[in-house]
């Protein structure tokens, strides 16, 4: 019997879920993920790095006004209102992520699947969610698969797993058969790219934005498919020259995309950040809050920290110049040490302590002085998200240790949905056109009671 790729499977399951197949455990998390990310999303329209020049360049381009430029408004073609939108989205690294496999998958869906909306018009909150669902599901089994992270071709996973996600939530939407479908996950398997150069070296805008580029390729790989275009893709997984050979030297554990109806929907694996940076530091961020609280540490008993690194915390700490003294937004959020110095200055860490202006506040600078690292291979991972171990040597000679092994936010240690909201609030509140308290409330009520929208133009209408 001939093999069924992995790209017929997951095509054809997303293709059969209907809404009512989520359990409600799904749907919830589908909707917290939903209203997490339109909070970020909107925070990014004034602190994300190159956001309003992709803003500013798409709405140059001109075309025709089918979905909304979210924050900013303006309405422009789909597929340039998902380019935008996906430039926002993970532009402050505030979204929320598949720790086993280090993915972002609603930021990799969201905009796309919107965009289609948008274009189409009349589609419900139902519509959204079963599409998010579907393309959560997808990207986080591809991710758990395959190493993640930069592979062993130099491949910076995140981004790229993000193509298919955001193709087939699109494709969701616009109502592709299951042919189809396989043919819109050729699409992008053809527009993949993405390469972990952008996270090793400072400097680098594309760490931040790389969202656009996923979601735009969605877009255009559905709406094609609709066409006619036929992307081939029977194979594009698992072939001779699939995706994981080509990307991976072949290295992948097949059962986590061996799927089938019945199978339950990955969104409920999925984390929310309770800060703005890479997941990997949220541990050690922890393990320092907790510290603080327990100690009493003040900034001026420091004496010196200590902090346990595995392999993927290594990557975060060196090179040590642009990881303890950052000047850009986009290196200090990809640094241990510099979180955790901030983190005994201020007593916690939030979208200000990751503002250009504090990166050079003498006292963080200061405390990150006294930041040193060690090499652990005991709490070393190739995957996912490593624990954290974190030692203050005071100055009256005292020592205090903490160990986090899952970073608030994750299914194993989950916010909660007050904790959401106040997130989303808070984001909310950076948005470039600044929102109402009355319509920041509505945006809550309407995400959290989602499945009974029966227009998603409305909530559109309140994020613009």
């Amino acid at each position: 019997m001939e093999k069924v790729d992995a790209a017929v499977k997951l095509a054809h399951r997303a293709v059969e879920t209907r809404y009512e197949d989520l359990t409600q455990q799904e749907v919830l998390a589908t909707k917290h993920g939903i209203l997490d990310t339109f909070g970020v999303l909107l925070a990014g329209t004034t602190l994300g790095p190159k956001v309003r020049e992709i803003v500013e360049f798409v709405k140059e381009s001109g075309g025709r006004e089918e979905a909304t430029i979210l924050g900013f408004g303006g309405k422009v073609p789909a597929m340039m209102a998902a380019y935008a939108n996906g430039a926002t989205v993970h532009s402050l690294d505030f979204d929320d992520t598949h720790d086993p496999s280090t993915l972002h998958p609603t930021a990799s869906c969201l905009p796309a699947a919107l965009a289609v909306m948008e274009k189409l018009g009349g589609k419900t909150g139902r519509d959204l969610i079963t599409a998010i669902a579907v393309g959560n599901d997808l990207v986080s089994r591809m991710g758990s698969a395959a190493p993640t992270g930069i592979s062993e071709a130099g491949l910076l996973a995140p981004m790229t797993f993000g193509y298919f996600g955001s193709a087939v939530a699109a494709g969701k939407i616009l109502g592709l058969s299951k042919d189809q479908m396989v043919g819109c996950m050729g699409l992008a398997y053809t527009q993949v790219s993405g390469s972990g150069q952008h996270f090793v070296e400072g400097g680098s805008d594309v760490r931040l934005i790389y969202q656009s580029f996923n979601n735009k390729a969605g877009v255009l790989s559905a709406l094609l498919t609709e066409k006619g275009v036929n992307g081939g893709g029977r194979n594009a997984l698992e072939g001779e020259y699939g995706f994981y050979d080509l990307f991976f030297r072949g290295k992948y554990d097949p059962k986590y995309v061996d799927v089938k109806m019945g199978d339950r929907y990955e969104g409920t694996s999925i984390s929310i950040k309770p800060y703005p940076s890479c997941r990997q530091t949220h541990p050690y961020i922890d393990a320092t809050r907790a510290l603080i609280a327990k100690h009493d540490i003040t900034p001026q008993r420091v004496a010196k920290v200590e902090l346990k690194v595995g392999t993927l915390g290594k990557h975060l700490c060196l090179p040590e110049q642009s990881r303890k003294r950052p000047t850009l937004t986009s290196d200090a959020k990809f640094s241990v040490p510099y979180p955790v110095a901030a983190c005994l200055v201020y007593g916690n860490i939030d979208l200000a302590s990751f503002l250009t202006e504090n990166l050079a506040n003498p006292q963080v600078l200061a405390m990150v002085g006294k930041v040193e690292w060690v090499f652990d291979e005991r709490i070393s991972r190739s995957v996912g998200v490593e624990p954290a171990i974190v030692t203050i040597h005071t100055t009256d000679g005292k020592s205090y240790t903490e160990r986090v092994d899952h970073g608030l936010g994750a299914p194993e240690n989950p916010m909660s949905q007050e904790q959401l909201v106040a997130k989303f609030r808070d984001c909310a509140g950076y948005s470039i056109n600044k929102m109402s308290k009355q319509s920041i409330d509505r945006v809550v009520e309407l995400c959290l009671d989602l499945d009974n929208v029966s227009d998603i133009g409305e909530l559109v209408d309140f994020l613009t």
